[in-house]
């Protein structure tokens, strides 16, 4: 089985974003759109069309899938714009811009002609532009926080942590004296190798990546 993940020719609304990524390396909550789609086709052999001028570094950074082939197999194609959900599965037999089967092969150029001649579907959360992601964001997390495996965290030296049980904290995180997490309105998700230096105030719906830092007295609001 294939699934053809393709970005389609409105990428110039996502920049600078798009200058040197794809559309699926996109985040929202706590995955990117690619991320969402290798989830949920476990099984699925997986191709990556993007514009010429970037392929070069997606094949760098994702060198197991394949990147522009010149013929396209058959298989079920899904835009990389779409944040992916299961309840869309459904759809996957529509024929728009987001959804449609490729029914045999065809070539590269063929098949990008093709999508400029389907139709989008503003019925369905796509990250159109850049602020997409962010208006999305507070929604996303949420469900997003209900799928991940999370440890009971136990009480951190003067750290005061409020609504704990929607708060994930990695156990390689250094967080100092005074600061304050608030997971009241939404879950708390801080990865690995975070720094959170004295006195800052962390509101959720929040994720904070990897190898951040975040410096003496911030205060980061949710969303």
């Amino acid at each position: 089985m294939k699934l053809i993940i393709f970005e389609d020719h409105l990428t110039e609304n996502l920049k600078p974003f798009s200058f040197n990524h794809a559309t699926f390396e996109i985040k929202t909550g706590l995955f990117s759109n690619l991320d969402r789609f290798i989830a949920s086709f476990p099984k699925y052999e997986i191709y990556l069309i993007v514009r010429d001028e970037i392929k070069d570094v997606i094949k760098f950074r994702f060198p197991k899938y394949h990147v522009n082939p010149n013929i396209i197999p058959s298989g079920q194609c899904i835009n990389a714009k779409l944040v992916w959900d299961d309840k869309y599965t459904k759809l996957l037999n529509s024929e728009n811009l987001l959804f449609f089967k490729n029914k045999s092969e065809i070539s590269l150029g063929d098949f990008n002609s093709k999508i400029r001649l389907l139709k989008d579907d503003d019925s369905i959360p796509c990250i159109n532009y850049l602020w997409d992601s962010i208006y999305l964001f507070n929604s996303i997390i949420k469900k997003d926080f209900l799928k991940i495996n999370k440890k009971q965290i136990s009480d951190i030296d003067q750290v005061y942590l409020i609504n704990k049980d929607n708060i994930f904290i990695n156990n390689t995180t250094n967080i100092k004296s005074g600061v304050v997490i608030d997971a009241t309105n939404g879950p708390v998700y801080i990865g690995e190798n975070v720094q959170i230096d004295i006195g800052g105030v962390i509101q959720g719906p929040l994720y904070i990546a990897k190898d951040s830092y975040i410096c003496l007295g911030s205060k980061i609001r949710g969303g």
